[in-house]
């Protein structure tokens, strides 16, 4: 599982990066963007775009790691990775596009902690 790659994507990787990502929600709202959360793959050398076949074996190598299914139930909801790339003059630019809902992005108040930790009793 470790050197399983596709098309140059190490998938434990990955895995280990949606795993920390499901963990920390304050990095995973710096990540999302327009209700989309963005993560960008290693850049591809070659100039060709990538086969539509190859394509799939990402997004499904993708949607079955351990990794990604944590930030499934971290994030409440059934989502699925749709892979995008742009053609550079450095090679092929390359990322995973995952929607997520507005409700799931949570809002941190500070002043909420405070009224919450005044209301509990001490121990």
């Amino acid at each position: 599982m470790i050197w399983e790659t596709v098309d140059g994507i190490n998938i434990w990787k990955l895995s280990r990066y949606f795993k920390k990502l499901s963990a920390s929600k304050l990095t995973l709202e710096e990540k999302v963007l327009n209700d989309v959360l963005v993560v960008t793959l290693p850049l591809k050398k070659s100039d060709e775009p990538t086969a539509a076949e190859i394509r799939r074996q990402i997004e499904e190598a993708v949607l079955h790691s351990d990794g990604f299914e944590t930030l499934k139930v971290a994030l409440l909801e059934n989502c699925r990775p749709s892979y995008k790339e742009m053609m550079t003059k450095y090679g092929v630019r390359r990322w995973l596009e995952i929607p997520v809902e507005e409700n799931v992005i949570y809002q941190f108040s500070f002043e909420n902690i405070k009224e919450t930790s005044q209301h509990s009793p001490a121990s």
